[in-house]
């Protein structure tokens, strides 16, 4: 790797020896690497200087809050993942900052969350705390109400609610009615109350 030894022996001895650029990185945690390093000891892993690799977040709960650049080659990072092209020397990912996302239930099959997600793995979907939620009803359904008001109705079609996300998950229990609209002509009333207007 770092050194070569040899014994000396009774005669001269020709060394024939090539040598690659390599790098060390640490502090990679949370996070797994690809490619794999090009060579490995029981303490270090050497990545060759100018190969491009991609680091990716193990935990689908979490996403890339801060990253330390390599060297002048920096990093590019879409949150999930962080790729840059290995440069010459020693460098360290300890100070990498993730966050975490939460996950959003819903007691109310009819309803449907339309604000993309932050990140999807699976069938669950995990949103950013202080992201604005939209939660929708069904073509012929109205929100008649949501458990603790912990979304707001909008009064205007009753179609929608929206809700700020918490740090932490969330369990959404709502209600809806399935409504259709009456027309009748000028000189005939309906006398039932509508449901919303």
């Amino acid at each position: 790797m770092k050194s070569a030894t040899f014994t000396v022996g009774t005669s001269d001895i020709t060394i024939t020896a090539t040598t690659t650029n390599v790098g060390e990185l640490s502090g990679i945690t949370g996070m797994s690497i690809s490619p794999a390093a090009y060579k490995t000891t029981s303490t270090t892993s050497y990545y060759l200087v100018g190969e491009t690799y991609t680091l990716s977040v193990s935990d689908d709960a979490k996403i890339i809050k801060t990253i330390n650049s390599i060297a002048a080659n920096g990093i590019s990072t879409n949150r999930r993942s962080a790729t840059f092209k290995m440069a010459a020397g020693n460098y360290s990912f300890s100070d990498t900052k993730f966050t975490t996302l939460h996950t959003i239930a819903i007691k109310e099959d009819k309803l449907t969350v339309s604000t993309e997600p932050n990140h999807t793995a699976g069938k669950k979907s995990y949103y950013d705390e202080g992201t604005t939620i939209t939660l929708t009803a069904p073509e012929n359904h109205i929100i008649d109400g949501i458990k603790d008001n912990v979304a707001t109705i909008n009064t205007s079609t009753f179609k929608t609610a929206t809700f700020e996300m918490p740090n932490d998950d969330i369990t959404i229990t709502a209600t809806t009615s399935e409504v259709h609209t009456v027309s009748v002509s000028d000189n005939l009333k309906i006398k039932e109350t509508p449901k919303h207007t």
